[in-house]
């Protein structure tokens, strides 16, 4: 029986008991005296037990209370842990488009430089070319400047003339 039926029970016993009272002989007054003592110590014990439940009620409710706080306060930090893995996870894939983008880049600047170092190849076996022209050229010049010097050390065609006497005519013409 729980504690409320049992106080219930007491209570109407002890509102019957006098009345009951009134219409028994001695004997059973003291029946009825004894019972209702009795009933009246049974609800004494009923009470102090009701009186222990809802301290432990309140106890009870006191701890659901804190567990409750407890817990929403887990769940709330589950709320946050959860909401900065979803940023975390959104950087961590802009992160990894933004390394795909600069893998192509430097992809395309590896084609670049490739084409760069084919192009200046051959601008350095064109130069290498041109030098080599250039020393032809300036080695033709400086046999051309030494034939040069050679005709100019030699006397003109005029003062061979001069030299030969006047009747005799020189043998170029």
């Amino acid at each position: 029986m729980t504690a409320k039926k049992q106080i219930t029970i007491a209570m109407v016993a002890l509102i019957f008991t006098p009345l009951f009272l009134l219409g028994c002989d001695d004997k059973d007054k003291k029946t009825a005296y004894a019972q209702a003592n009795q009933a009246k110590a049974e609800l004494v014990k009923l009470k102090a037990e009701l009186l222990g439940l809802k301290a432990e009620k309140a106890f009870l409710k006191e701890k659901l209370q804190t567990a409750t706080l407890a817990h929403e306060q887990v769940a709330n930090q589950l709320n946050d842990l959860l909401e900065e893995h979803d940023e975390l996870a959104g950087e961590a894939e802009d992160a990894q488009q933004s390394s795909e983008h600069l893998i192509t880049i430097l992809a395309e600047q590896v084609k670049e430089v490739t084409v760069l170092q084919e192009q200046n190849d051959q601008l350095k076996a064109v130069i290498e070319q041109l030098q080599a022209t250039i020393k032809q050229q300036q080695e033709k010049i400086d046999q051309q400047l030494t034939a040069i010097e050679a005709l100019q050390a030699q006397p003109a065609p005029e003062t061979i003339a001069e030299e030969q006497e006047p009747n005799e005519l020189p043998e170029q013409l």
